[in-house]
């Protein structure tokens, strides 16, 4: 797992192919049989599945995102009257799983109103009754999915997609895992957006523990 690990972040790509190990050492890879993938979500879903409450022996579970240097302070926003198809130019652009739409506050702070995924957009594209949304602004497209989402599953509210910068490592892993996300929104107590925690992040860190 950490050969693995280390592998996605040297080559900075997403996910790895596993395959069966050749019975063969002249065995051709193309022949092997397909086992599954590996991503830091799966390293992240091990390690939160695990590791129920922290003991001193794994004390780095209990170190805030913040003293653990995790939060991202340089992130892609994009305003709530922006459309949902700036939200995809940007998320292309900008190589991320998700952007955020944010409102400027009186203190020059940004409040976060919600954010839009490549899940988002995956979604979006899944349906042909939903392509006209494409051109909603980012706000309306972030309420209509949300609302999918919570009659789709039988929910009332969706999960909230937030930390703070004192929350824990494992309890911002087993949200993350719990919501499905490859990235989560760290927010000050007086709610502006100071970053973001993801997954790349915190293989990255977990391998020098």
């Amino acid at each position: 797992m950490e050969e693995a690990t280390r592998t996605l972040l040297r080559e900075n790509v997403e996910r790895l192919y596993v395959l069966e190990e050749p019975s063969d050492s002249k065995m051709a890879l193309d022949s092997c049989e397909f086992v599954g993938v590996y991503s830091h979500s799966c390293l992240i879903r091990f390690l939160a599945n695990k590791f129920v409450v922290p003991s001193s022996a794994d004390a780095w579970g209990s170190k805030s995102v913040k003293e653990l240097d995790l939060v991202e302070t340089e992130f892609p926003t994009i305003s709530s009257q922006d459309s949902c198809l700036d939200a995809m130019q940007l998320l292309y652009a900008k190589n991320v799983h998700a952007v955020a739409i944010t409102e400027k506050m009186p203190n020059g702070g940004l409040d976060l109103l919600g954010s839009i995924s490549t899940s988002d957009i995956k979604e979006l594209f899944g349906s042909r009754s939903h392509w006209r949304h494409i051109f909603d602004s980012s706000f309306e497209f972030f309420r209509f999915m949300r609302n999918e989402q919570g009659i789709r599953h039988g929910r009332d509210a969706i999960p909230s997609f937030t930390v703070t910068p004192e929350t824990s490592l494992i309890s911002v892993m087993k949200k993350m895992t719990a919501v499905k996300t490859h990235q989560i929104w760290v927010l000050s107590p007086d709610h502006v957006v100071s970053g973001v925690v993801s997954c790349a992040g915190i293989s990255s860190v977990l391998l020098t523990l």
